[in-house]
């Protein structure tokens, strides 16, 4: 999980900086400050997703299209949560403690 108060304005070429060609070709050639900050909080999340052993040397290197990503605006933040994917979600058990209150 990652959020970024709405009011942080990132610069109009951070794109060119942190995003994958992949995740590149999800944005417009002009992307609005939301944009940006869902990619930028995307990129942290997914960053924060990863076991320490498999996160890369700075954060821009996370490829956010392997990842089920939601992201949102809420209390004046943009927020995303970041899984390896959408199967370990609805694949987790729920155990006894987990019901506890």
């Amino acid at each position: 999980v990652d959020c970024e108060p709405t009011t942080r304005i990132l610069p109009q070429n951070i794109a060119d900086r942190i995003a994958l060609p992949q995740e590149r070709r999800t944005l417009s050639p002009h992307p609005t400050n939301d944009a940006l900050l869902r990619l930028w909080t995307a990129k942290e999340a997914a960053f924060k997703a990863l076991p320490p052993p498999a996160q890369p040397p700075v954060v821009w290197q996370v490829d956010t299209t392997a990842f089920c990503i939601s992201s949102f605006e809420a209390a004046n933040a943009v927020i995303s949560v970041a899984t390896p994917s959408q199967t370990e979600i609805i694949s987790r058990r729920l155990t006894p403690d987990d019901l506890q209150g």
